[in-house]
């Protein structure tokens, strides 16, 4: 059975909205990063992003322009290497996929090693379809962070999508264990013994995932094929109406807070927290005020604000 027939792709969509946004933009004037020093860095050049709400242009203006005053600056490497990561993570969370591409090779350049990069810098390639490197980005994540297990998840996904079916269970069955991993585990499992004409495999696979996460509803559609597969017709109707969206959840931190950067809060508390650093508490102060407007209910960042108002 064909993999596309199991599993619903985000892919296709990720690919064309950026074709649809490849062909709206329109550049801007240039600025340092346009036109960075030499040899230093790859071009990011100014694009127009009317496609976004006003303060998400305003999250990435000034998060260039911290960029820029940093490489005017003379920053240390790391320090430099960070502010590229977070340009390029906005750049990433908006489906700005080019320039966010470019912005994580610059930080990859000043420093190699940071697993926050190498991993968004994977997931960048899943989302734009170039799953041969999103799988060495991957394994290189694998490398800085064995104990980051989510690593795994995202690793059998793309051996999956490659019809690399032994590396693939593999990788899936290193986490069926991990707490937040199971279910997607198990449902990638059931998803590598269909191809490999298991139903039976498949359909314990499929009952154990929905056993832990119930309202991943989704796998009841996998499920219902598996059962058809194995001869079981009235079975798979039954779960095929029980089918959803859901995917099985994936516990992954920094995946969430890459997703956190569209409500604009997390880029005001990474501020706050950096300038804290600095012992600008005017700034700190600012920063934290503007990430709790949008974000009242984040605790940690309440205290934090009242540290810097004290």
């Amino acid at each position: 059975m064909h993999r596309k027939y199991l599993h619903l792709k985000v892919i296709p969509r990720a690919v064309l909205a950026l074709l649809l946004f490849v062909s709206s933009v329109a550049p801007l004037p240039a600025d340092t990063l346009s036109k960075p020093p030499a040899g230093k860095f790859q071009p990011v050049p100014e694009i127009s992003v009317d496609h976004l709400d006003d303060d998400s242009r305003e999250q990435l203006a000034a998060a260039r322009e911290r960029v820029i005053r940093a490489i005017e600056g003379k920053l240390p490497d790391s320090e430099l290497a960070d502010l590229w990561g977070e340009l390029g993570a906005l750049y990433h969370v908006y489906s700005v996929y080019r320039p966010a591409g470019t912005c994580y090779a610059n930080a990859l350049q000043l420093a190699p090693g940071r697993f926050r990069w190498v991993y968004y810098a994977a997931n960048l390639a899943v989302k734009t379809g170039e799953m041969e490197t999103a799988v060495e980005r991957l394994e290189a994540a694998q490398k800085l962070r064995p104990d980051y297990l989510a690593v795994s998840v995202r690793l059998a996904n793309a051996w999956l999508d490659l019809n690399e079916l032994e590396k693939a269970k593999t990788a899936f069955s290193q986490v069926t264990d991990a707490i937040g991993l199971e279910a997607a585990a198990l449902d990638g499992l059931g998803q590598v013994a269909m191809l490999e004409r298991n139903p039976a495999a498949a359909i314990e696979y499929f009952q154990r995932a929905l056993a832990i996460e119930p309202e991943a509803n989704r796998i009841h559609y996998s499920l219902a094929q598996a059962l058809r597969a194995a001869g079981q017709g009235d079975r798979a109707r039954q779960h095929l109406a029980m089918r959803g969206d859901r995917l099985p959840s994936i516990r992954d931190p920094l995946i969430e807070n890459l997703e956190a950067l569209k409500t604009g809060a997390n880029m005001h508390f990474m501020n706050g927290m950096k300038a804290m650093r600095e012992q600008d508490y005017t700034a700190t102060r600012d920063s934290f005020a503007l990430g709790l407007k949008r974000e009242p209910d984040n605790n940690d960042a309440r205290l934090s604000y009242a540290r810097s108002l004290y």
